[in-house]
């Protein structure tokens, strides 16, 4: 893995063991396709099985994961920080690279369908319990 001097690159820093990461992904795939023909080229690099990108990753003015990230000729352009929203993310994407998406329609969005079908579910569950087991799911992480 390398950043390339002279492209646009979108990149995902992640572990692929962690939920956020694999929600994350998702929406990156969506993403490669609606920018897929343009100069744009997105990235997904897992910092703990490729050795090149947790250098990379390290010098960043932030740590967190994942992490999305704009380069522009070798260089951090812009990060994205906040909720993962498609619709958003395409936005943030298209002005910060300058680079037009050629394909938004909602067939792309598995990850907007993914992301309702969850919200869908948890209000099931949210509705079929008195609250407690939900609080007690949410207070730990099953691995």
């Amino acid at each position: 893995a390398s950043i390339a001097a002279k492209e646009t690159m979108l990149v995902q820093f992640c572990h692929d063991w962690m939920t956020h990461c694999e929600q994350a992904r998702l929406l990156l795939e969506d993403v490669s396709t609606a920018f897929k023909g343009t100069s744009l080229r997105v990235y997904r690099f897992d910092i703990d099985n490729d050795g090149d990108s947790l250098p990379i990753f390290r010098k960043m003015p932030r740590t967190r994961v994942p992490a999305m990230v704009l380069f522009k000729n070798g260089e951090v352009s812009s990060m994205y920080d906040g909720a993962i929203d498609f619709d958003e993310f395409i936005k943030w994407a298209a002005e910060q690279s300058g680079i037009t998406p050629v394909e938004v329609e909602p067939s792309l969005r598995r990850f907007a369908a993914a992301t309702e079908a969850n919200k869908a579910e948890a209000a099931v569950d949210q509705a079929n319990s008195d609250g407690s087991e939900a609080q007690a799911e949410a207070d730990h992480t099953e691995l």
